[in-house]
């Protein structure tokens, strides 16, 4: 079993799907009865599957009352049931045949028919009715006036009264098989007659038709025959499903199809009754009730145009003119015009208007022809009259004669298409234009618009008519179509539209869609709706009001979600989560022409208005946000006529929990909890830092105290045994130790002397002068390093453990980056110093540094002996200010630095630039004395001198240019090691820039190269400047105090000549020499 909505057929599937009979019941519930026995009961989308008791039973026809009882014939007899869903069945199985065909229930008598006669079951009682006795019984039928109807193997049978009568057929038809009788709305009578044609009896004529369906084959056994809503009639046949309607147009071609050839013009001159003139010089015929009689006048002559003018009849021909009058008169070729290809005609007041190849011309009641110039060698194919101007269509576009003037409307005007074929003006006065290849066109206050965009319009019109409905009907060679006329204008007037056409072609009956035209008349709209047109295959006629009868129901079809089927049957579904496309389709219940029907839809809470789908089914929505909707869908039935009513779908789309008011709600209270969480986690925090805080600053506060303390004291004391004497005392309540000890890097090796040392407050005299081996990795550290448990055998470690020392910090004592020493804490305790005890201890002997290496070197000199020893101590001890608690204290002030004012801050920075000053000078002087007692060390590495150089030239460079000087350098691309002491060949070149910088005149050059020599590299600075020649020889030395001040940094000289001791110490030469006038080139030798 299928079922088809007019599109397209959809099965059933049901268990068994060998079906024999249908029957709808008053409640719309379809029962099916099937080959196997089986009853299935289809209620809405629900079905229900029954059988009968006996297996091998046929079921062959079933019938359901108003009471639920239902009776079914099978090869087993009849089988009757009040109650299905109980199984109850009562079996009449008393036939001589038990073969049971057909079942009619007509009041209380039920009609069986059987393979050997008719029988009525009534009241319980069978009885056979003799006059049908051993007739094989095909059908049984129950006409509109209470009649019935008997089909048998032998004949149709008729009950007149009490008695069986032979209805009387054509005599081929007599006696031979009848299996169908059907009567439709027109109370017309359908019989399938032997299995190969059908029969149609009008009783109001008593006239009997014999067919057989196209398409057909030589056996169309008909087991069915139902009439729909639209009147088409449905035969079910062993040859497949045939649809018999009333088409739209109907074609006249005679009874012997005299006429089905190509025709150019035709005149309507009575009811079904025309003058034809066809093409290729085929004369004229007459038609009339389907008979076609030449015109003996015409036999092969060229025929163009035809025209009536009340008993007139005008012809065009290819010779002139020829005239008819009266309506059996015949027709005589006229005496004006002679040899014109008549194209058109137009009688207007008592003249004829006349339309050739070869112009317009205008013939007054005496026959005189006169040529309008204008026209002279136009072609015209239609003449329209309006307000007594003549408007003409022709091969030149349009020309409009009023009076004496001419006016034309061609390309200037827009009009492309000069081969106008039709005029048209509406009941609005819109002139509509028909062209040759160029479309429609519409003109409208002296302006042209063409539709020429518009793909629906075909490139050829041939005619323009309106219907009573503002309806445009045009004909073209693709066919007859009809066009709502307000949606052409809406067009015009620059609106998006979606235009529908309505076309008529050979499913409506015409034998062929292509349509003539190019000579008058094209076609003419009868005033009952008819609309004629000349084809090339006859004269076709349609129905212009037809197409606005029948309404059709709307159904919704289908509702897939992501290409799944959903249910919808109860008016109402639910989108699930993640679902994305909807798609809905809908159908328009119309059988006639289902293709035409055109839809639109609405989804209210998103669509605006309802949306114009023109004949597509299916309505699209994508990801539709959450909400509820209502779908409704309306559709035409292909004419045009709107169910407005149409089909409704209620859509929900659940809201996502992230969407809702409870989320909402939830993520206030967890934002509230959290706002709760944070600030009194917040408070907790700044208070519980505000308590670490205050112990750092408790802690850092002492220290600061205690290291401005030590840094104000450090250079007041005399010898080494007094400072740290003082530093172990007074530093245990900033950190504890239980023992100190200061060692300092014996000269040109790594290994340490200890030359004091203290284990609680007890001086260790055991300890001084040890000597300590200690890993690269110690020497190598910035940072202070922690020893958490003593593992090391030597002799100082050994001590160590037997005072019960068990970890140990070093902390190394620089100056400048230079590395001379390291203190040594020691703890009782594992594993007792951290990383903050090492920073803290780093602070500290960060500050004792200058003052150690100063007070070591002061006991150092006052062992040399004579003057040297006592200028030494001199300088050095007037140097030994407290310059350590200057920096401490200007470090201090740098941090409330946002408390001061402009001119506070500036004092601040020369302060500092002081201070840096003074400090480079002091050190400068503890160099000197390094060098004069040879304690000079130089930690020289095997490096490559060249990418060394390039790193440092980096800086000197970006110094000497932000100065304003101009910079220039020269170094090899090589990669050449040499042994040096990286630090120290970083601060003569610094020495020689700096003296460079500051005593070269601004904006002059700088340019620093190096030379690759046989034995030695060479390194060169030229600056430019003023040396005077008596002062070369200060270089050798560095105590003269006849220095020019312009040169050197300090008055006493000492960067130069400790730059000299740097490098004789890499056995290498310095010196300078002078370049040209006012230049002076610094150099320096490394030995390779």
């Amino acid at each position: 079993v299928v079922r088809f909505n007019g599109q397209e057929f959809l099965p059933l599937n049901l268990p068994d799907p060998r079906a024999t009979c249908l029957y709808l019941d008053n409640k719309n519930n379809l029962w099916i009865g099937t080959e196997n026995g089986f009853i299935f009961k289809k209620q809405g989308d629900d079905i229900f599957s029954f059988s009968l008791p006996l297996k091998s039973t046929s079921i062959a026809d079933l019938i359901v009352d108003f009471k639920n009882k239902i009776y079914v014939a099978s090869n087993k007899g009849i089988w009757i049931t009040k109650d299905i869903e109980q199984g109850k069945w009562e079996n009449i199985n008393v036939f001589k045949n038990p073969n049971c065909r057909k079942i009619l229930l007509d009041g209380d008598n039920l009609f069986i028919g059987t393979h050997n006669g008719l029988y009525i079951l009534k009241n319980g009682t069978l009885k056979m009715e003799e006059d049908l006795k051993d007739y094989y019984i095909t059908d049984i039928f129950k006409d509109k006036d209470g009649k019935i109807w008997v089909g048998t193997l032998n004949g149709l049978f008729l009950k007149d009264k009490e008695k069986w009568r032979a209805f009387p057929m054509p005599k081929e038809y007599s006696k031979s098989l009848i299996s169908l009788i059907y009567q439709d709305k027109n109370n017309l009578f359908w019989f399938n007659l032997k299995g190969n044609a059908f029969g149609r009896w009008n009783p109001k004529k008593n006239v009997f038709t014999v067919f057989k369906p196209k398409g057909s084959g030589e056996w169309i056994y008909c087991s069915s025959i139902k009439e729909d809503l639209e009147g088409s009639l449905w035969f079910g046949t062993s040859g497949g499903l045939f649809q018999l309607c009333e088409g739209m147009a109907s074609t006249y071609t005679g009874e012997k199809d005299e006429l089905d050839l190509p025709i150019k013009a035709f005149l309507e001159i009575g009811k079904e009754e025309f003058l034809v003139i066809p093409w290729r010089c085929g004369g004229m015929y007459h038609y009339k009730e389907n008979k076609v009689m030449p015109i003996e006048e015409f036999k092969s002559k060229c025929l163009l145009s035809i025209a009536k003018d009340k008993d007139k009849i005008w012809v065009g021909s290819l010779e002139g003119v020829f005239l008819r009058k009266g309506k059996g008169g015949k027709f005589i070729k006229q005496k004006f015009l002679l040899g014109a290809n008549v194209l058109s005609f137009l009688p207007f007041k008592n003249h004829l208007y006349v339309g050739t190849e070869e112009g317009f011309y205008k013939v007054d009641e005496n026959g005189k022809e006169t040529l309008f110039e204008e026209t002279k060698n136009i072609k015209i194919y239609t003449i329209k009259e309006k307000d007594g101007s003549f408007w003409l269509g022709t091969d030149n576009g349009i020309y409009i004669i009023k009076g004496d003037k001419v006016e034309i409307i061609g390309k200037k005007d827009g009009l492309e298409g000069l081969f106008v074929r039709a005029l048209y003006f509406d009941k609005d006065g819109i002139l509509w234009i028909g062209t040759y290849g160029n479309g429609l066109y519409r003109y409208s206050n002296g302006k042209i618009f063409s539709f020429d965009k518009v793909k629906e319009l075909p490139k050829t019109i041939h005619f323009i008519a309106e219907d009573k409905f503002n309806k445009l009907w045009l004909t073209s060679n693709q066919g007859i179509f009809c066009v709502e006329k307000s949606k052409l204008n809406e067009i015009a007037e620059g609106r998006e539209v979606l235009l529908n056409l309505i076309w008529i072609n050979e499913k409506d009956g015409m034998l062929s869609r292509e349509c003539n035209g190019g000579s008058e008349p094209a076609g003419f709209l009868s005033e009952d709706g008819f609309l004629l047109v000349p084809t090339v295959r006859g004269i076709v006629k349609v129905s212009t009001e037809k197409i606005t009868n029948y309404i059709p129901p709307v159904y919704i079809e289908e509702v897939l979600l992501d290409g799944k089927k959903i249910n919808h049957k109860e008016g109402e579904i639910k989108v699930p989560k993640g679902a994305h496309l909807l798609e809905i389709k809908s159908i328009s219940l119309s059988y006639l022409s289902p293709e035409r029907c055109k839809y639109k839809s609405f989804l209210e809470g998103w669509d605006k208005d309802f949306v114009d789908m023109g004949t597509r089914n299916t309505a699209y929505y994508t990801n539709l946000p959450h909400g509820n909707y209502k779908f409704k869908v309306i559709a035409d039935n292909g004419f045009g006529l709107w169910n407005t009513k149409g089909a409704e779908l209620k859509i929900i789309v659940p809201t996502p929990f992230t969407k809702s008011i409870y989320f909402y709600i939830l993520n206030l209270l967890l934002l509230s909890f959290s706002i709760f969480l944070i600030v009194n986690f917040y408070t907790y925090s700044l208070r519980k830092r505000k308590e670490k805080l205050e112990k750092i600053v408790e802690k850092q506060t002492s220290k600061i105290r205690s290291l401005s303390e030590l840094a104000a004291k450090a250079n007041s004391f005399s010898s080494l045994d007094e400072l740290m004497d003082f530093f172990f005392i007074n530093f245990k309540n900033v950190i504890s130790y239980h023992f100190i000890c200061l060692t300092i890097i014996k000269k040109n090796e790594k290994i340490l002397k200890v030359i004091w040392a203290k284990y609680e407050e007890k001086e260790s005299e055991f300890f001084k002068d040890l000597e300590v081996q200690i890993d690269e990795e110690i020497f190598n550290s910035e940072t202070p390093v922690i020893i958490n448990k003593i593992e090391d055998s030597s002799l100082f470690f050994e001590f160590l453990k037997q005072e019960g020392i068990s970890s140990l910090l070093l902390c190394p004592l620089k100056v400048f980056e230079d590395l001379f020493g390291f203190i040594i804490f020691g703890s009782r305790e594992e594993n007792f110093f951290s990383k903050e005890d090492a920073q803290t201890f780093l602070d500290i002997s960060n500050h004792l540094s200058p003052s150690i290496k100063k007070t070591y070197i002061l006991e150092e000199l006052q062992s040399v002996a004579g003057t040297s020893e006592k200028f030494y101590t001199m300088v050095i001890h007037d140097l030994k200010h407290p310059l350590n608690t200057i920096n401490l204290y200007i470090d201090l002030l740098k941090d409330d630095l946002d408390k001061f004012d402009e001119e506070q801050k500036e004092y601040l920075k020369l302060m500092e630039k002081s201070a840096k000053e003074y400090n480079i000078l002091l050190n400068d002087l503890l160099d000197l004395a390094v060098f004069r007692g040879n304690y000079l060390q130089m930690n020289k590495l095997k490096l490559d001198f060249f990418k060394f150089l390039e790193e440092l030239i980096k800086d000197m460079e970006m110094r000497a240019t932000k100065r304003g000087f101009y910079w220039g350098c020269f170094i090899p691309k090589k990669e050449v090691e040499v042994s040096f002491d990286p630090k120290r060949i970083k601060q003569v070149l610094e020495n020689f820039l700096s003296n460079a910088l500051k005593y070269s005149t601004a904006g002059s050059n700088l340019t620093f190269w190096v030379e690759i020599l046989e034995e030695e590299i060479k390194v060169c600075l030229k600056n430019e400047g003023f040396i005077s020649e008596e002062k070369i020889k200060v270089i050798e030395d560095a105590f003269s105090t006849s220095f020019d001040p312009k040169i050197f940094i300090s008055k006493a000289g000492i960067g130069l000549y400790i730059s000299k001791s740097i490098i004789e110490a890499h056995n290498g030469k310095i010196g300078f020499e002078k370049a040209d006038e006012g230049s002076y080139v610094f150099y320096f030798t490394i030995p390779l």
